[in-house]
């Protein structure tokens, strides 16, 4: 499976969390095993004798676990901790566990002629390490080398066979398991990146890009009780095209879908804040929302806007107005109480433009007074 950086690197992140959290759940397992198996030794009730020496060793290995129960549990929430090290972490304890796995098949081999440690140890692996093929291949080899060499020490020919078949077999089980949890977190993530998308899509108008009236609901969500909270002052600005009816009947809807794209870019091109808000609010209206700005500002940016439109030069044939294409601006800017809702603001601003219009086009009215 085809993935891009940015899946592998999650990916990454999300199977070191789980080796270190199965890690976690390993020890707790091992612990009591462990425990159960030193009282059996104590008591002479297991069939393999280890001697002082295993029972020394099993000793070390529990502390051995028990410290890395404690690192894990210290770094594996940790945003502070890096990727690097947690991986080494986790890759520290298999090298571990195959040390002590391989010192007790020595002792098993010894004395029983089996190796029933080693093959506990590779299919540990193969269940537990959510690894890698590089990786995977160097714990289990080291296993199945050192087991090898051992059982031929000891003549135990079949048993260097059966190591192999061990081997081999864990591997495969690795890399299936390996596949299944790198697919599941693929799927995941283009799942997650297409839902995504498609709220994009949903909250965007497809002719300029710009958000539409459904994504200017979704945004006033998070700006409005923002707004309330700081006392802030809310802007809202509606932007029509002068006369656009005439226009779509005079050169056909493809010109008058590439005007309202241009007018768009003119429109959105000073507005670059978090919290500024421009939409195609509706045919041939545009909506801007802005937050704490002064009236001197919110006069230079709508100036700016009329301006741009205008000095493109856009071709409207006989109008009233202007030879070139040109909008009108109502602008409306309060504080917003308790009990206001973004609706009375947009009727503001929807007066004002109206104002707009019956002063021949072409300008901007705010608070009443027309600016050209």
């Amino acid at each position: 499976m085809l993935i891009d950086s940015d899946e592998h690197a999650y990916i990454e992140e999300k199977r070191t969390e789980a080796n270190l959290k199965r890690i976690a759940s390993f020890i707790f397992i091992i612990l009591l095993f462990e425990f159960v198996s030193i009282i059996a030794r104590i008591f002479k009730r297991s069939g393999i004798v280890y001697g002082t020496s295993g029972i020394a060793v099993d000793f070390l290995f529990i502390l051995v676990c028990v410290f890395y129960s404690l690192t894990i549990s210290h770094f594996v929430h940790s945003k502070k901790t890096g990727l690097g090290f947690k991986k080494l972490l986790y890759m520290s304890f298999w090298v571990c566990f195959s040390f002590f796995a391989m010192f007790f098949s020595t002792i098993e081999l010894k004395n029983s002629g089996t190796l029933n440690y080693y093959a506990a140890a590779v299919v540990i692996l193969s269940l537990f390490a959510v690894s890698s093929l590089k990786e995977i291949i160097p714990l289990i080899g080291m296993n199945f080398v050192y087991q090898s060499i051992i059982a031929i020490v000891y003549h135990k020919w079949e048993l260097a066979q059966y190591c192999i078949i061990a081997a081999i077999m864990a591997v495969i089980i690795s890399q299936l398991l390996f596949s299944f949890f790198v697919s599941s977190y693929v799927t995941q993530i283009r799942l997650e990146k297409t839902n995504e998308k498609l709220k994009e899509l949903a909250e965007t108008d497809m002719l300029t890009s710009l958000l539409n009236r459904r994504g200017v609901e979704k945004r006033l969500e998070l700006i409005w009780p923002n707004t309330m909270r700081s006392n802030g002052k809310i802007i809202a600005a509606l932007i029509d095209v002068d006369y656009f009816k005439l226009y779509n009947d005079k050169f056909g809807h493809i010109k008058g879908d590439e005007c309202l794209s241009v007018i768009a870019e003119c429109i959105k091109e000073d507005f670059r804040r978090a919290t500024d808000v421009v939409s195609r609010y509706g045919g041939e209206e545009f909506l801007v929302v802005l937050t704490d700005m002064d009236d001197e500002h919110i006069l230079d940016f709508m100036t700016r806007i009329k301006t741009r439109v205008e000095g493109r030069k856009i071709p409207a044939g006989k109008t009233a107005v202007s030879p070139y294409v040109t909008v009108s601006i109502g602008v409306a800017a309060v504080n917003p109480e308790k009990t206001m809702t973004f609706k009375s603001i947009f009727d503001n601003a929807d007066a004002e433009l109206y104002n707009a219009k019956n002063n021949g086009r072409n300008c901007i009215s705010f608070r009443r007074e027309i600016y050209r």
